[in-house]
């Protein structure tokens, strides 16, 4: 638990980071660090995305939907996760507390979804949209009373559609869909 807790704190410092930045920024200007924000002598909030500047208000948006899926007696078992909306190339953090599937090697008949408690921490970007697809760079880290498990993804999925991008050492999947929000 104090591993999860410190991993969590240095995850968390490193994304406070990205404050607000005191000088007033312009469209297109380069930036240093993404997922900052400034404000126009307009009063418009500009925000870090991909290492420019970006209109707050016209920046891409993305709903991400994050899941699990375990096979357990032969049938899938599907159990949602969080969802979030993220702007394009923004560095965004997630962390959930909950319960998930049972252990691979569980030895109950009767094992159900919640036999198992974990903490899973997502932390990464959507670092661009084109016509059909979102590049998706995330790092998960899924820690539970017995271990921690963590893994880099970076790939392309198809918007609107589910796709598994991992699969942890408990046989359980971990699967995204992107699709582009509504502004």
């Amino acid at each position: 638990m104090k591993r999860f807790l410190l991993l969590l704190s240095l995850i968390s410092a490193h994304y406070c980071q990205a404050a607000q930045v005191n000088s007033l920024a312009t469209a297109e200007a380069k930036c240093a660090m993404n997922g900052a924000f400034s404000e126009a002598t307009d009063r418009r909030i500009f925000i870090c995305s991909n290492g420019f500047w970006q209109d707050g208000a016209t920046l891409d948006q993305t709903n991400i939907e994050f899941s699990t899926a375990a096979t357990y007696h032969g049938e899938k078992l599907f159990k949602p996760g969080f969802s979030s909306v993220q702007w394009v190339g923004v560095p965004f953090f997630f962390s959930s507390s909950n319960t998930t599937h049972p252990a691979k090697n569980s030895k109950t008949s009767n094992a159900t979804p919640s036999d198992r408690q974990h903490h899973l921490m997502v932390d990464g970007k959507v670092s661009r949209i084109t016509k059909n697809t979102a590049h998706v760079i995330l790092n998960l880290t899924v820690a539970d009373f017995a271990h921690t498990w963590r893994t880099h993804i970076d790939t392309t999925v198809r918007l609107g559609t589910r796709a598994a991008v991992a699969k942890d050492d408990a046989g359980i999947e971990y699967l995204i869909a992107v699709n582009m929000a509504p502004q």
